[in-house]
This record gives C-alpha cells, sequence and structure tokens, in this order.
C-alpha cells in the first residue's frame, strides 16, 4: 500500500532547503518525490518534507 500525499497538486508551498526559503508550487508527485515548480525558475523533485504549505487569504487562522 503507497503512502498518500499530504499535499495537494496546485498548492502553492515554501521550500526550505540548506541555504533558503523559495516559494513554489506543487505540480506532481513522484513516488517519494514531490515535483515543485519554482516561482523564479524551474521545475525540481524535492523531498515532501521540505515543503511548508503556505496560507491562502480564505484559510482559517
Amino acid at each position: 500500500m503507497t503512502k498518500q500525499p499530504t499535499i495537494a497538486v496546485g498548492t502553492h508551498c515554501i521550500h526550505t532547503s540548506k541555504w533558503e526559503k523559495r516559494r513554489c508550487r506543487v505540480v506532481a508527485h513522484d513516488g517519494a518525490v514531490v515535483v515543485v515548480k519554482m516561482e523564479r525558475g524551474g521545475y525540481i523533485g524535492v523531498p515532501e518534507k521540505s515543503l511548508t504549505p503556505e496560507k491562502q487569504n480564505g484559510d482559517a487562522p
């Protein structure tokens, strides 16, 4: 049985790496890797644990 991803495709996130934090959008899940579109760059695969979903204006506090 495979683990269901906790961050849905289309979610805007903050990717935290060893060097920086960058805004991105989830575009796909590929096994244990999440493919994201970086706000000012291309597409990269990152571990899901490095992503923090951004709060949208309509989200509850």
